[in-house]
């Protein structure tokens, strides 16, 4: 197999060339809501498999709303294929309603995002590395409600998981 985005001009290319290139991507199609709950639950959509020994770069967009800030909000992790490790910073408002901007986050990190009331959605951008050891397996965005609150909490459809592998 010829190395990852180093296809030779005049070379016959192959199916599984262009599956190693092309990204691997998870779309929300459907809402999905959590309430009076505050434990992690596997999203319905926002998965991808991945292979073992590889090295991803991702990017995540969600689309989210719920209770009052301070009150709900939303806390977000992963599933990940054992010895897996993401490094990750994130792009969104705390349950402060402050700018989280660049705090790194590992697999391990159950970050907490701010929400601003039924009706009102805010946004979170994630992006960084996954590296998977030996082990292929399924990469798993998983969320509740920051803390277990009567007014649903809900993950939008349009919300987006991409990962390209880059080695």
């Amino acid at each position: 197999m010829t190395a990852l985005n180093k296809i030779a001009a005049g070379s016959r290319i192959t199916a599984s060339e262009v599956q190693a290139v092309a990204p691997l991507a998870a779309y929300k199609s459907a809402d999905q809501s959590i309430t009076s709950s505050a434990v992690l639950t596997n999203d319905s959509a926002l998965f991808v498999s991945v292979l073992a020994s590889a090295t991803y770069y991702f990017k995540m967009y969600i689309k989210y709303e719920g209770g009052t800030q301070g009150s709900a909000d939303m806390k977000i992790g992963w599933a990940v294929p054992t010895g897996t490790t993401m490094s990750y910073e994130r792009l969104a408002l705390n349950t402060s309603g402050a700018a989280d901007v660049g705090t790194p986050t590992d697999q391990s990190g159950t970050p907490t995002f701010g929400s601003n009331g039924a009706g009102n959605s805010r946004t979170l951008v994630a992006e960084g590395t996954v590296l998977t050891s030996t082990t292929a397996g399924t990469l798993q965005f998983k969320w509740a409600q920051g803390t277990s609150n009567g007014t649903a909490t809900i993950v939008h459809a349009g919300s987006a998981l991409v990962l390209w592998q880059i080695a």
